[in-house]
């Protein structure tokens, strides 16, 4: 007998959303000379306004409507900048499908996402420019090759610059052009694809409609408050952190800061001064240990706890003294920052508390890459650092099969679930029922107050600590194509509290390809042929531990 999670009522009234398009317009009526979008490049840092944004839509989307797309299903290749946001948000905006493609998988397995998705269009950063003109043939389907960087003077072979799409775009407005701003999306139809890998043995195409990935904004506002300043840090092809991220501060009219690089997020924090973010855990462990690290090197562990202590009492008389008894340590956080929404793994409850201890309160939510929103989240007065939250409003949750303690599997229906895996009916099938629960391989329980608790997971899929799903059966074909390994089993190394950090790697090696040779030269082989392999492969799905079975 399944148990089921109760209704969460809203807490908060959000105004309905009739395309992405309008999203953008109300926000130009309402906030048009209001920063939207912060970001840095090498000449320093810029502000587009919400004005500024809608005609960058505007020229984008009607550049496009101007291209010969057969399918309408349009990839983007390309680190986060502001160029390739516009870009999503120009394809969001119009009829056409985006399929974003995480720009650090191996060119082969980009590929195979572009030939699968059916793509005919792609903009793509400059460094993927003489890998395209290499394998034209393999992309049969691709008409139009877009590079961002590429200055007009420069076009050749068939790429055109993003610069001319745009200029293109801009001169069709000029002249009356409506295609694009006549435009009325259909509510089914769809707008993303979404491939968590390029592995051709498990390709799977996470498609959602219009009107799903909008009730997904809509839902989360209804849990979460979102104001002022936003940095976003993930990659803009991890569906949930982009959805509840950087669309949901958009509807919001508030501020949506670029971080660019990884290794820039601290000073990007102090830079940005943003008051709320979205992180994977690690993230957010990282920074406490930084501070915890600081704070023993200058050897003030004694006096941050009496000041905690000192904190804590206050507050339970009204008092609310965080800010200014660790000014220090928000400064160097941009002295912004309240809250951290975290997902994807499991947090440690510590770096949580002391967050909640400094005045900056971590929220963790849950997801899964079938639905387009978090499926739970943490809110105000009701927050466990252990849970994964009340289910937002237009979410339902089922635990099936429960075990005596009351834990089994999560399903999942609700608004913004998927429509199922392109062009594999199968697969769909495999993991959604006919009533619509969506199976997710995760092990949970419920609380008498409905929150969620995860406890486990049934699937074979590892949760790296970073956030990034990995499939160890992709990881183990690259493995067994070495022609020295026999077998191979890939597992994550895990930390004191049970998290998932790195992959390691268990090979048998194939003896008579090792006839003649010692065993330190069969060790530095395979040295040699692992780090080799690891410098082709995006840095979540790389080995960092090999143990030779005899």
């Amino acid at each position: 007998m399944a148990l089921f999670s109760k209704k969460t009522p809203s807490l908060y009234e959000v105004s309905d959303l009739e395309s992405f398009r309008q999203l953008f317009v109300d926000a130009q009526h309402s906030s048009g000379d209001t920063v939207a979008g912060k970001f840095k490049e090498r000449s320093g840092f810029h502000d587009v306004t919400y004005n500024e944004l809608l005609s960058t839509i505007d020229a984008i989307s009607t550049g496009i409507c101007c291209q010969p797309c057969k399918s309408g299903h349009i990839a983007v290749l390309s680190p986060n900048n502001f160029k390739s946001l516009s870009i999503y948000l120009a394809v969001l905006c119009s009829d056409k499908t985006l399929v974003p493609v995480d720009w650090e998988l191996p060119f082969v397995e980009i590929i195979n996402i572009l030939n699968h998705s059916d793509c005919d269009t792609v903009f793509f950063d400059s460094a993927y420019t003489e890998l395209f003109l290499e394998n034209k043939k393999q992309l049969p389907k691709l008409k139009n090759y877009i590079c961002l960087q590429m200055k007009e003077h420069e076009e050749h072979d068939g790429i055109c610059s993003y610069d001319r799409l745009v200029e293109k775009g801009q001169t069709a407005l000029a002249a009356g052009e409506e295609a694009f701003l006549s435009l009325l999306p259909g509510e089914k139809d769809d707008r993303l694809i979404f491939y968590k890998n390029g592995s051709s043995d498990s390709l799977r195409g996470i498609v959602f409609s219009d009107i799903a990935l909008r009730k997904a904004i809509i839902s989360f506002l209804q849990m979460v408050p979102l104001s002022e300043r936003c940095l976003s840090v993930l990659p803009f092809d991890r569906p949930t952190d982009f959805i509840c991220g950087i669309l949901a501060s958009f509807h919001s009219h508030s501020t949506v800061c670029l971080n660019n690089s990884l290794k820039s997020f601290q000073k990007d924090l102090k830079e940005y001064k943003p008051s709320y973010t979205f992180l994977p855990p690690l993230y957010v462990e990282n920074i406490w240990q930084k501070v915890v690290h600081t704070l023993e090197k200058q050897g003030r562990t004694d006096t941050f706890k009496t000041l905690v202590k000192t904190s804590n009492a206050m507050r339970k008389v009204g008092l609310d003294k965080r800010k200014s008894f660790f000014s220090a340590i928000h400064e160097t956080l941009g002295g912004n920052l309240s809250r951290i929404y975290v997902g994807g793994a499991p947090l440690n409850p510590e770096a949580a508390r002391f967050f909640e201890d400094i005045g900056i309160t971590v929220f963790p939510f849950y997801s899964v890459s079938e639905c387009a929103s978090a499926i739970s989240v943490n809110r105000e007065k009701l927050n466990d650092f252990s849970s994964a939250g009340l289910p937002l409003p237009c979410m339902q949750i089922k635990l099936d099969d429960p075990d005596e303690e009351g834990a089994g599997e999560i399903c999942v229906r609700g608004d913004t679930m998927m429509t199922g895996y392109y062009k594999n009916d199968r697969a769909t099938a495999n993991l959604v029922e006919l009533s619509g629960w969506f199976h997710t391989g995760d092990i949970g329980k419920l609380n008498n107050m409905g929150q969620l608790y995860i406890t486990g997971r049934l699937k074979n899929e590892i949760v790296l600590k970073s956030g990034r799903s990995v499939l160890p059966e992709e990881i183990e074909s690259y493995l067994l194509a070495l022609p020295f390994v026999k077998a191979a089993k890939v597992y994550a190394n895990k930390d004191s509290e049970g998290a998932e950090r790195t992959l390691a790697a268990d090979i048998t090696l194939e003896e008579e390809y090792f006839e003649n040779t010692n065993t330190s030269g069969r060790v530095a082989l395979v040295k040699e042929k692992i780090d080799r392999l690891n410098k082709t492969l995006p840095a979540c799905k790389r080995i960092h531990s090999v143990h030779i079975q005899k």
